[in-house]
């Protein structure tokens, strides 16, 4: 799901929570995903009802990186 606003993301939180969820966020380039990435998440959802992925604008990360990956190219990985 994508949820398009800050707005949105802090209500769909507060919702879960006041469900009694337990929520994950996590915030990140992820301009290659790597193993490492797939590791994190999966560990992630072990400790949490919910993870929330977070992924910074391509226009940002040109601006914060100096060493450039390509962020036209998408890999499918299967996550469990």
């Amino acid at each position: 799901m994508i949820i398009p606003s800050k707005t949105q993301l802090i209500n769909i939180v507060q919702t879960l929570e006041n469900e009694g969820k337990k929520v994950m966020v996590k915030k990140g380039v992820f301009d290659i995903i790597h193993p490492g990435h797939i590791s994190a998440i999966n560990q992630y959802s072990t400790v949490s009802d919910f993870v929330i992925i977070l992924v910074q604008s391509d226009e940002l990360t040109r601006k914060r990186k100096t060493n450039q990956f390509s962020t036209t190219k998408s890999t499918s990985y299967r996550w469990n």
